[in-house]
């Protein structure tokens, strides 16, 4: 801090020196003394807004190391269920094919069992009009 000073309100070992130099001086100016605080005091005043400085940074540092963290856990969760719902997916349309396969064998075998159960009563009915004809022949 600096304070003006006058002639007459100078005191202590300098106060000779420096009446001399101020009435060298014009009237108009001023000199001024700078009093320093004492550098104990002083850095005590600064280590403790250094120290909130530095916790408001690591605070900051941490709630950004954290949001990143929750975004990449966020990311992670996205990945695993696009993944789960590909693999749901492809589950699906496999057994989507399978049955639709196995629908087309079975129809295939009914198809099947039919045209054998036609060709059985075809042959059934032959064979009886072939029994009735040789009956016929034979009581004739």
């Amino acid at each position: 801090m600096d304070f003006p000073c006058s002639a007459e309100g100078l005191t202590g070992d300098l106060a000779p020196q420096l009446k001399q130099e101020f009435l060298r001086r014009p009237s108009k100016r001023r000199v001024y003394f700078r009093i320093r605080p004492r550098p104990g005091k002083k850095r005590r005043e600064m280590d403790e807004p250094k120290a909130e400085v530095k916790a408001s940074k690591y605070a900051i540092d941490n709630h950004k190391q954290e949001e990143e963290l929750a975004k990449l856990r966020h990311e992670s969760e996205l990945e695993d269920a696009r993944h789960k719902a590909e693999n749901d997916f492809d589950k699906k349309q496999a057994a989507e094919t399978e049955k639709s396969k196995d629908v087309r064998q079975y129809e295939a075998l009914q198809k099947e069992v039919t045209e054998l159960k036609d060709a059985a009563a075809n042959e059934e009915a032959v064979l009886e009009r072939s029994v009735g004809s040789q009956r016929e022949q034979v009581s004739t």
